[in-house]
């Protein structure tokens, strides 16, 4: 086989890859705009979608209880200042895709196919990575052992930012090790959409610029020209990017510097290192196999085409680049808050550094093969491994819930459509977790009960009572102690002492309660609890 027949071969089946990948994020994606950073992304989407970048709330300055505005603010959301208006905290990569496929869809729900097809994009560029590393064959093993991550699989299900962080500086890498100056152009546009989606990252962009500069120092004089040219259009592509998150910042928050995720000493914590550093390592071999650490093994098998056939370069300076790259995704969250040692969950903030590290892993693995086991005895022994590896990332992927996850979240879509469709319009929910899907799957006002001062809920109901509102409590069964410690010596309503009008009857409970029951209740009256999922008969609750 040549190896122009080989590379079609290896094109067509991370192809292949990358369309399963579609299909599982669309087929087990949540399509819930759930608790808080779903909704948070989603909604942004929808107000740039319809030309906004904020949500008013000065209505509430007319409402009589303290700091209504604030009261009325969406989960992910801060309130502005001055004040009257709810802006987002997250930041904006993820909601401009979204907003692109609503406004060229025409429908709402197509915000939810955007992981999904940038986690594509992330299987095909890491597909290409591997095979400039290495061979087309180490670019679909990569490819595979990507899009079989229990990590990356978790992640794509859901209307968030890390597969598209992954995605961009994917993209961004992949191209950067090209040759072609139109190349770098896009490594720099992807880069700045890297940077608007987690600007955090923003180090790596310098890595890249770096990279080519050196090129620019170590290149002939009749090259210099070419690698002046690729530095000149990286930083092309990238500049935008930057000015965007600057002009939002400025925007939203008053400074360039300043974002949504708070002030960098309170996000960047010295005395969190030590615990990161020492739970980031072992969940990544728990949920990848110890072969993943074969990529530290890297610069070992770096070596020059001796002409033999079918040998190929694995260049020095792309191994340092990706071991780079790897260390500074994983620098920036070592003092990013304290995880407990089972929260492996946030292993998803290092998914930018998973593309070259399993590229890394699985040239050396190549590399191994070639060297150690030549000969023909040994001609299955580099799938037999990778055979393995893929089986425990799949093994991961079901003991932690990966094909679950929709149905635990459907709780959110489910309320949501119920209040969309059976509620009157002028109801208001007081609630928590469910203060944004109600917001964008019931298209109804909400009241952020986390927002609403202790001594205010009499008040809210109240008030919104008198300015023609049904006020309702809506809650999930486990945030009902929670609800009751904030208002429990301020409130009538805070002990929930009588049944909900509303309930879930399947996965985790939900309540919708009405406050004017309450009388009724204690008076003697009995009251009704409807299931919202028509699954069950009415229940009766009698005083």
């Amino acid at each position: 086989m040549n190896d122009r027949t080989s590379s079609a071969i290896a094109a067509t089946l991370i192809a292949l890859v990358a369309l399963g990948v579609l299909f599982f994020g669309i087929h087990w994606g949540t399509f819930a705009a759930a608790d808080t950073d779903p909704y948070g992304y989603v909604s942004q989407a929808d107000l740039i979608a319809n030309g906004s970048l904020k949500i008013d709330v000065r209505f509430g300055w007319d409402m009589p209880w303290p700091a209504a505005d604030s009261s009325f603010v969406p989960p992910g959301y801060a309130l502005s200042n001055p004040r009257g208006f709810a802006i987002p905290r997250y930041s904006t990569g993820l909601p401009i895709v979204m907003a692109a496929l609503q406004r060229a869809t025409g429908r709402r729900a197509s915000v939810f196919y955007a992981v999904p097809l940038l986690g594509a994009m992330a299987v095909v560029m890491i597909g290409w990575l591997g095979a400039r590393l290495y061979s087309p064959w180490a670019g679909v093993v990569s490819a595979i052992l990507m899009a079989t991550s229990p990590m990356f699989l978790f992640q794509i299900t859901q209307p968030v930012s890390d597969v598209p962080a992954a995605a961009w500086w994917t993209v961004s890498l992949a191209l950067a090790v090209g040759s072609a100056p139109a190349a770098s152009l896009g490594a720099g546009l992807a880069a700045g959409m890297a940077v608007l989606t987690r600007p955090n990252l923003f180090p790596l962009a310098a890595l890249l610029e770096a990279f080519l500069a050196w090129h620019v120092v170590r290149a002939s004089a009749q090259d210099r020209r070419t690698a002046i040219n690729r530095l000149a259009l990286f930083n092309a592509g990238l500049v935008p990017g930057f000015l965007t998150v600057a002009a939002l910042n400025q925007y939203w928050w008053g400074s360039a510097l300043r974002s949504g995720y708070g002030p960098l000493n309170e996000l960047y914590i010295w005395q969190s290192v030590l615990p990161n550093l020492t739970r980031y390592p072992k969940w990544l071999v728990q949920t990848e196999t110890p072969l993943i650490c074969l990529a530290l093994a890297a610069p070992l098998v770096t070596r020059k085409t001796s002409g033999a056939p079918g040998e190929r370069t694995v260049r020095r300076d792309h191994v340092w680049l990706f071991l780079a790259f790897t260390f500074i995704v994983v620098w920036s969250y070592l003092m990013w808050g304290v995880f407990g040692p089972s929260e492996r969950q946030y292993l998803r903030f290092l998914l930018p550094a998973f593309p070259p590290l399993i590229v890394l892993s699985v040239t050396v693995l190549f590399e191994m093969r070639r060297r150690l086991l030549s000969g023909p005895r040994f001609l299955v022994a580099l799938p037999l491994v990778v055979a393995a590896w893929v089986g425990w990332q799949l093994y991961e992927a079901r003991y932690q819930g990966v094909t679950s996850f929709r149905q635990l979240e459907q709780r959110y879509v489910d309320v949501g459509r119920y209040i969309a469709f059976a509620m009157p319009r002028e109801s208001v929910f007081i609630s928590g977790l469910h203060a944004g899907s109600i917001r964008y799957h019931g298209e109804r006002l909400t009241v952020n009960f986390g927002r609403l001062e202790p001594g205010a809920l009499d008040a809210a109901v109240a008030g919104l009572t008198a300015k023609g509102f049904h006020p309702y409590i809506a809650l999930e069964q486990g945030e009902e102690p929670i609800f009751k410690e904030r208002f429990r010596t301020h409130s009538q309503f805070a002990e929930l002492d009588w049944p909900p009008r509303l309930q879930t009857s399947a996965g985790v409970q939900v309540h919708i309660y009405d406050p004017a029951d309450r009388q009724h209740f204690l008076a003697g009256e009995v009251i009704g609890t409807f299931d919202m999922l028509l699954r069950s008969q009415p229940q009766l609750t009698i005083p």
